[in-house]
């Protein structure tokens, strides 16, 4: 596996013995157990580890390093949402309604995977799950604000590069689960999800 990390550019070179060997210290340990969890309970392509990685390489590394992150499934739904032009247009006036609402700034990959997700919800018929917009958005910003504040606390800059990437990725997996627990307990137990 140390092999394919290292011809994925996810992980630096060790030092070079002789022309077949290299010693890796614990810097690379680290690198591997952090690879390891962007790959797997982070389920970040190959493609974005090495984006995520190389952002924490930089030698000014901070947490705007968890930006490179990304913005989930969105712009692989994007695509399959278009073909339904209606759909799109209105997914994207409440993608952009939301954005302009809180004042955060309109960046275009977020406003596509955003438009995406909601366009695909309006083709099934389920035009009111853009109602629940700003109730995800509460949840996200307190989210985001509870990871700056972990990242915050890093004893320097490459430390809270990394805290910021690492609660934004396995942050995902954990919120995920979160809600699981949530929906089990709401919809059962004579729960009938309207509390």
């Amino acid at each position: 596996m140390v092999k394919f990390y290292l011809r994925s550019r996810l992980l630096t070179p060790g030092v070079l013995r002789n022309s077949t060997q290299a010693d890796y210290g614990p810097e690379h340990e680290h690198q591997l157990r952090l690879i390891r969890a962007l790959t797997g309970p982070g389920q970040l392509s190959v493609e974005r580890a090495r984006h995520v990685m190389e952002a924490l390489r930089e030698p000014y590394a901070s947490p705007r390093a968890a930006t490179v992150v990304g913005h989930g499934p969105g712009p692989d739904l994007a695509a399959a949402a278009q073909e339904r032009d209606r759909e799109w247009e209105r997914a994207a006036r409440a993608a952009q309604e939301l954005l302009t609402r809180r004042g955060w700034p309109p960046a275009d990959a977020a406003a596509r995977a955003l438009t995406g997700v909601v366009a695909v919800a309006n083709g099934l018929d389920h035009d009111g799950l853009a109602e629940c917009l700003d109730a995800y958005a509460d949840a996200a910003q307190g989210i985001v604000r509870a990871e700056a504040g972990y990242a915050a606390g890093a004893d320097g800059a490459h430390a809270a590069a990394e805290r910021a990437v690492v609660s934004a990725v396995l942050g995902g997996a954990i919120l995920a689960v979160l809600c699981a627990v949530a929906r089990e307990a709401e919809f059962t137990d004579g729960g009938d999800g309207a509390s």
